[in-house]
Formats: C-alpha cells, structure tokens, sequence
C-alpha cells in the first residue's frame, strides 16, 4: 500500500507493516511468511525473500476467488465438490443441481448463491443437464465469481 510501516513483526522482526490487515498476511496464523514488497521506480512493486526459501515451503496463502466445478467434468456436489453418480446423487429441490449427500445439501454454504438463478431456467437443472461436458456445471462456477 506503500504507507509508511511503523509496526514490526514481534515473531520474526524481519517484517513491517502499516496497520493490522497487512501483519495478516504476513503472518495468517502461527507461522511467518518470510517475504517483504519492495518497490523500484523501474520495475514497480515486487516480492523479495527474506530468508533462504527450502523447497515445499509455503511462500503465500490466498483465498480462492470462487470454488466451483470446472469446465470439463463430470458431475460434482454444489458443496464438497466430491464427483457424484449419475443414478445416485441428492438433487437440490429447488434447482436440481446436484448435491453428494443429504448433508452436503443442506449445508447451503456455497450453493445460495446460484440456487435461484438456476431455478428460474426452465424449472431448472434435470439429469440430461449433467452429462459430462454440458457447460451447466462450469456455469455456476462463473456464477459464483460474477456473485462476489
């Protein structure tokens, strides 16, 4: 944010920050991300190591912008996505969209999102909608990431 950082990491004291969201990144739970953003006026803003980097160590953690089936696929639970049968998987009652078990149905933390929408489209989502390869599933992935 190239504010002035007044607060340094009391963990590592390799690292200083302007203001607690960015220690957060830093530093998202017990472990230390050794890295720091330097800024050049030839190359603009870039990350350096702090530390000498082992090989499979973590360097930075993000959040997912959206979490759904991808393009290509055969049919996923709305939820876990966990590959669900053809002849044995828990439609939604409202969408038909698809769901691995009763459980992950009615979890509805991802699902919301699309369920209505869905809904609307002709009664929604019936089993000739989820053969592999249909684009109905990739569809609520794009969806969801409209959604944010």
């Amino acid at each position: 944010c190239q504010a002035p950082a007044e607060n340094t990491c009391e963990h590592c004291n390799l690292v200083s920050f302007c203001k607690e969201s960015h220690r957060q990144v830093h530093r998202p739970g017990n472990q230390c991300f050794l890295f720091a953003i330097k800024s050049s006026p030839d190359v603009g803003r870039y990350m350096i190591a702090l530390k000498d980097i082992a090989a499979l160590d973590t360097i930075l953690v993000e959040r997912a912008a959206a979490l759904g089936p991808k393009l290509r696929n055969r049919a996923v639970c709305m939820e876990c996505s966990a590959e669900v049968g053809m002849d044995d998987y828990v439609a939604c009652k409202k969408c038909g969209l698809p769901f691995c078990s009763q459980q992950c149905r009615q979890a509805r933390v991802l699902h919301p999102v699309e369920c209505d929408y869905v809904a609307r489209c002709q009664g929604g989502v019936v089993r000739e909608d989820l053969e592999e390869d249909s684009g109905v599933l990739a569809a609520i992935t794009a969806l969801r990431l409209l959604q944010q």
